[in-house]
Order: structure tokens, then sequence, then C-alpha cells
């Protein structure tokens, strides 16, 4: 039973590693309640929009992250600068 113990206590640490680099993508859906007057005509209603929505990312390393909205061309290029390495 001691060796069990010691085996788990010993396999811990690896088991707990977390990530440290990555890119996480939010979608941002915002629900617009507008109350519009009943004298508006139902062509103005319906061309106003009831939610608005846009995509963020979330680019991080060990030392720093970068939240913005997210565009594919310029992610690619976007590189974050820390004091131990480059990281793109």
């Amino acid at each position: 039973m001691k060796k069990f113990i010691v085996l788990v206590m010993a396999c811990l640490p690896f088991l707990s590693n977390a990530q440290t680099e990555g890119e996480i993508l939010f979608t941002d859906i915002k629900k617009l309640n507008i109350k519009l007057p009943d004298e508006m005509p139902e062509e103005m209603k319906a061309r106003i929009p009831t939610t608005n929505s846009s995509t963020k990312i979330l680019l991080f390393n060990a030392i720093s992250s970068i939240y913005q909205n997210h565009e594919k061309t310029k992610t690619k290029n976007l590189k974050i600068r820390t004091k131990r390495k480059e990281w793109t």
C-alpha cells in the first residue's frame, strides 16, 4: 500500500501539467433588445439587427497574452515578444 501511495504522489506533478501557450477563438454575441415605436413600418423594423457578433482571439504563452479582434490576415504575422523567447 505504501508503494502505491508513493507511486501516485510521484505521478501527480506530471498529471497536473497545464497548457502554457496557444490560441483561443471566441465568438462574442450580444443580443440587442430595442423597443421600437408601433408607428414604425414593419420594413424598417426588419432592417434593424437583433444581435451583434464579433470574433475575438486570445493568444497566450507562459509570460504574456494578447486579446484582440480576430482578423485572419493580421494573426498570421503577429508575434508575442517576451524575455525568454519569441512565439508566433
